[in-house]
């Protein structure tokens, strides 16, 4: 039991004091309860955490809300192994342990990216290999669950919203962190701060996109605000808002995926892809930094040419 004698009638775990005499109450605290309890103050001296987290994303151009969760990632490591020198037998240990709790193998291997970030942080030649994880197809709508989706929109701001989603491709963060002077209109394109490889780039987007914003802002009072989409309190949108109205109207034209500003990212590639778009003009709209990235949607097409080729292929 994780407990220290202090006199010889009291026994302390984590905060709370016993005398020896409430020895049933010692009992029915858990090793696991005293480990938590104790977490906090028992963590071990490694390195600065908060250090790994300025490495990842200052040395190793990761996103800041990525680089976060590397953190939370390797803190949850770093308490587990208990050690001031981890090495390559603690992460095996870590691996198996994670596998034994029943974790699917794509959390396991965000944890595998996170600790082998964390070793190479260290300063050690430590890379374990994360488990294979099943690619699944990218959910996308097809024009008409499109153009569906768009009708049951009546809010300039949320139309506006998901005018830009569905024609520019960009990342729900990336909207959110759109400035006024970010819009170039006039050349349909909007200037894209890119938060996860922090390469600025320029999208395209249609006519139609071009009124959804003209009509958003004739329907704003004058403001001095920078950001392009406010909240009702006048603050900047926040993901999780872009989420919640993306999928209430998704729900509202009848769609039965399961509509999310990422499904409209894909949609936007896919359609691409599909009228004769190189992989390359796809690429660098999205803003992938690889091209394996962008040949997900090519596949796609193959597959869905393949199932239509099956269904109506003449039978020589």
């Amino acid at each position: 039991m994780l407990c220290k004698e202090i006199t010889s009638t009291n026994t302390v775990i984590g905060e709370r004091v016993f005398k020896d005499t409430d020895l049933f109450e010692i009992e029915r605290i858990d090793r696991r309860t005293a480990f938590r309890l104790n977490a906090e103050k028992q963590e071990p001296d490694f390195p600065s955490l908060e250090a790994f987290e300025t490495y990842l994303i200052t040395q190793k151009g990761i996103s800041p809300r990525v680089a976060r969760n590397y953190f939370y990632s390797a803190r949850k490591f770093v308490r587990w192994v208990n050690t001031g020198d981890p090495g390559e037998a603690e992460a095996m240990e870590y691996y198996q342990y994670l596998q034994k709790q029943g974790y699917a193998n794509s959390t396991i291997a965000n944890y595998v990216y996170a600790l082998n970030h964390y070793f190479q942080f260290l300063g050690k030649k430590i890379k374990l290999t994360p488990p294979k994880t099943h690619k699944r197809q990218p959910t996308f709508l097809t024009v008409e669950e499109a153009q569906d989706l768009v009708k049951v929109v009546p809010n300039l701001r949320d139309r506006a919203i998901v005018m830009t989603l569905l024609y520019s491709g960009m990342r729900v963060s990336e909207l959110c962190n759109l400035d006024c002077d970010d819009l170039h209109l006039e050349d349909q394109e909007i200037v894209v701060r890119d938060t996860k490889t922090y390469r600025d780039r320029k999208v395209v987007i249609s006519e139609k996109c071009v009124k959804a914003f003209e009509e958003y802002f004739e329907s704003l009072s004058d403001s001095d605000k920078q950001a392009v989409f406010l909240s009702r309190q006048g603050r900047r949108i926040s993901r999780n808002q872009v989420y919640t109205l993306v999928k209430r109207y998704g729900r509202l034209a009848g769609i039965k995926k399961n509509v999310t500003p990422h499904v409209l990212r894909h949609t936007l590639a896919t359609n691409m892809i599909a009228h004769g778009a190189s992989i390359i003009e796809v690429k660098e709209q999205l803003g992938h930094r690889s091209l394996e990235s962008t040949l997900q949607y090519v596949h796609l097409q193959i597959d869905q040419r393949r199932a239509l080729y099956e269904a109506h292929c003449p039978q020589f």
